[in-house]
C-alpha cells in the first residue's frame, strides 16, 4: 500500500526493498523479546504508521526526481552536442 503513492518505479523498488528489510528487522527484534511470530508481525506493521500517510510522504520526498532526471538528460545531451560541433569545426577548418 505504500509503495501505490510513490510514482517512479525505480525509486518505488528501492523504497519497497527498504521497508522490507525494516520490517523483517522489527519482526525478528520482537520475536526475540518472546512475541509470536503472527504477533510480531502485526505489531511491525503497525508500528511502521499510517501507510497513506508513509506513501505520500515518501513521494513527496520524491516527486522532482523525474525533473531532474530529465533536466540531467538535456544537458548531457546539449554537452554532447556542443563537443561534436567543436570536433567537426576543428577537423574542418
Amino acid at each position: 500500500m505504500v509503495c501505490f503513492y510513490i510514482p517512479y518505479a525505480s525509486y518505488k523498488k528501492k523504497v519497497k526493498k527498504e521497508l522490507k528489510a525494516h520490517i523483517e528487522d522489527r519482526i525478528s527484534q520482537l520475536q526475540n523479546e518472546g512475541m509470536s511470530y503472527e504477533k510480531a508481525v502485526e505489531r511491525a506493521l503497525n508500528m511502521m504508521g499510517d501507510a497513506e500517510k508513509v506513501g505520500k510522504a515518501l513521494a513527496k520526498c520524491n516527486r522532482y526526481a523525474g525533473l531532474r532526471f530529465f533536466v540531467l538528460n538535456v544537458i548531457a545531451w546539449l554537452l554532447f552536442i556542443f563537443l561534436l560541433v567543436r570536433i567537426i569545426t576543428q577537423i574542418i577548418i
